[in-house]
């Protein structure tokens, strides 16, 4: 039985650490097919219904098993709160790791932009408080951070409503290393960033979108910089 990305993240939202000791060899022999570079796909319209109920049942996991502090760390101040939270558009992520930043040389940036995971927002009366981060490996990588969900999904409808594209078609685009977010979209082969929050501190302000290239090229100083300390801290 083929197994696809959206099943593992259900069942890793439903079983958490189960599911990843249960997934692990199955995705070791059959991986799933999603292209090594650029930009995914929009989700299926039946996946993205598949997900949002995947979310709804793993918060009923997390409720039976938070307390008082772990419910504001998660972003919500009660469990009736949680209760009544609902799961917004699951939103697809992509990432580029510092090295090849560090050494961009002006090439389409669909080159050096390698397939993450997915993000779900969680809502509170139509408020976002709260997203479920899950890797591309399956893993759950967090739930929490109000704060920057907030800015995610801001950003997100933002980008929609000024471009005219559809949500499904936006990708959340990350740099980890130099704490950088980006609402990522594409026209034709031509791939486009806007800053989330003050993610760009030359070269950009907030909110402004930029093609991809130019953005990697502003950002390459840094990442080179940050690279090489990285590498001399190693060698150390």
């Amino acid at each position: 039985m083929r197994i696809n990305t959206v099943s593992r993240f259900l069942l890793v939202l439903g079983g958490l650490s189960m599911a990843n000791s249960l997934l692990a060899p199955v995705y070791a022999q059959q991986p799933p097919v999603r292209p090594a570079v650029g930009l995914p796909k929009p989700l299926a319209e039946d996946d993205v219904t598949r997900l949002r109920q995947g979310a709804v049942a793993a918060l009923a996991g997390f409720n039976s098993l938070a307390n008082e502090v772990t419910f504001k760390s998660l972003g919500f101040s009660s469990s009736a709160e949680l209760s009544g939270a609902q799961v917004g558009f699951p939103m697809q992520t992509v990432y580029v790791d510092l090295n090849q930043l560090a050494t961009y040389a002006g090439q389409p940036a669909a080159s050096i932009i390698q397939q993450g995971g997915l993000l779900v927002p969680v809502l509170v009366n139509g408020e976002v408080r709260s997203i479920v981060s899950v890797s591309y490996g399956g893993t759950v990588d967090g739930i929490g951070r109000p704060n920057m969900a907030r800015l995610v999904t801001q950003t997100l409808e933002a980008v929609s409503r000024a471009s005219n594209a559809p949500i499904e078609s936006l990708v959340v685009l990350k740099i980890p290393a130099l704490y950088k977010t980006f609402i990522a979209r594409s026209t034709g082969s031509q791939i486009w960033l806007t800053p989330v929050a003050d993610t760009l501190k030359s070269g950009s302000h907030p909110g402004e979108e930029q093609k991809a290239e130019v953005v990697f090229a502003l950002l390459r100083p840094v990442a080179e910089s940050t690279f090489g300390s990285n590498l001399s801290q190693a060698q150390h």
